[in-house]
């Protein structure tokens, strides 16, 4: 009777603890043995049965007594049942966590090593991004980058047209004249751009001593520029000559290398920057020359050109080709063979012609060299035909 109550004030506290159930089941199943089997568990009921039926002298307290042990037996299975499925769903679980945690370590792990590695790659391959239509300076400079011992490009030297030189403060030896002037490339004069009335822009650029061996690259673009922004670009293309010469880096014949670029740049557009750059592994060397448009715009020929002859001879008249002052242009006039310059003025009178001829005229102009402009002619204007005096201004 003792142990009977003792088994069930046992088996109730674990119904009335059931944060901790799965402890002292567990420690009874380690008593018994987790596998053992449902008959023994029955066999020890039946003998906690029996003592409780001697000890009971009344057949009543005995059915009571019974009844109170297949209840404990019971709340022991449904126990054991509970702890199972408990054990069970964590073990899932921590195995769900495990694998979930392991994936996303063996993801990131490699996506940041090849983040890094790339990333190091493409910054030490390329020199610093530089952006021409910011760049307040016009006119030719040359930057000279060079990669120091962490593999990094640096900028070590640059270089404007006239020959001022700035050297950076880097880690890099500068001591020796082949590293401060590793490209060996020297520009034949500023290149050339014009940009036509119809917006079409044409440009080149000469380069003299380009190392003939398969280390070295060249390309070349041309950023059009409104203001301080980058509205568009042009490409180019680079056209070698030549070949053989003067030896430049070993084993290397240095040739001659032309940029032409064309294209077409829309209205609004206040400078051009025209890029040329050559590669080497550890070394790039970049040629700009920025240039205003209002430099470098042909004009159209000029306007509402007539042309008629009177007794003093044949005299030409035409309009102003821009605002500008009248100072700024110079004209070219063209009567059959006969070609004429001059500046200033909006009329012309050619007295030295033969009576007896017809003539053709046709004019074009550009900017004077004191007038800050183009000095690139136009194209020549309509041909005015078959100007000839009249029969009374004819000698005979």
């Amino acid at each position: 009777m003792r142990n009977s109550l003792h088994l069930q004030e046992l088996l109730l506290s674990i119904g009335y603890h059931q944060q901790s159930v799965c402890v002292p089941t567990i420690f009874l199943l380690t008593l018994d043995g987790i596998k053992t089997r449902p008959r023994k568990i029955l066999s020890e009921t039946q003998r906690i049965t029996g003592i409780l039926k001697r000890s009971s002298s009344s057949e009543e307290q005995e059915r009571s007594d019974q009844n109170a042990a297949w209840f404990a037996m019971g709340l022991y299975l449904v126990v054991l049942w509970v702890c199972a499925v408990v054990l069970h769903s964590l073990g899932r679980a921590e195995k769900v966590t495990q694998t979930t945690e392991t994936s996303f370590s063996e993801s990131t792990e490699g996506l940041t090593a090849g983040t890094v590695t790339i990333g190091l790659d493409d910054q030490n391959q390329e020199p610093p991004p530089f952006y021409p239509c910011q760049d307040d300076e016009t006119d030719y400079r040359e930057r000279v980058y060079q990669r120091d011992s962490h593999g990094v490009m640096q900028l070590v030297q640059s270089e404007d047209y006239e020959g001022n030189e700035d050297y950076e403060d880097t880690d890099i030896d500068t001591s020796n004249d082949t590293t401060i002037h590793p490209c060996n490339l020297s520009p034949s004069g500023l290149p050339l751009c014009l940009i036509y009335p119809t917006n079409q822009l044409n440009c080149s650029w000469k380069f003299h001593d380009l190392s003939n061996d398969s280390q070295s690259s060249a390309s070349a673009s041309v950023s059009v520029c409104r203001n301080n922004e980058r509205i568009s670009s042009v490409d180019c293309v680079s056209e070698v000559m030549g070949g053989q010469g003067a030896q430049g880096w070993p084993g290397g014949v240095v040739r001659d290398v032309s940029a032409v670029c064309q294209g077409s740049v829309g209205d609004g557009v206040t400078s051009l920057s025209l890029t040329f750059k050559v590669s080497r592994p550890d070394v790039c060397c970049i040629y700009t020359n920025k240039m205003d448009t209002i430099d470098i715009e042909v004009l159209r020929p000029p306007p509402n050109i007539t042309a008629w002859v009177r007794e003093e001879g044949l005299l030409v008249q035409w309009g102003l080709p821009s605002s500008t002052t009248p100072r700024c242009f110079r004209y070219q006039l063209q009567i059959n063979d006969l070609v004429r310059s001059f500046t200033e003025g909006l009329t012309y009178n050619e007295t030295n012609l033969d009576h007896t001829q017809r003539y053709d005229v046709k004019m074009r102009v550009r900017k004077n060299s004191d007038c800050r402009g183009s000095e690139h002619w136009s194209s020549w204007s309509n041909i005015i035909r078959n100007v000839c005096f009249p029969p009374s201004l004819v000698p005979h």
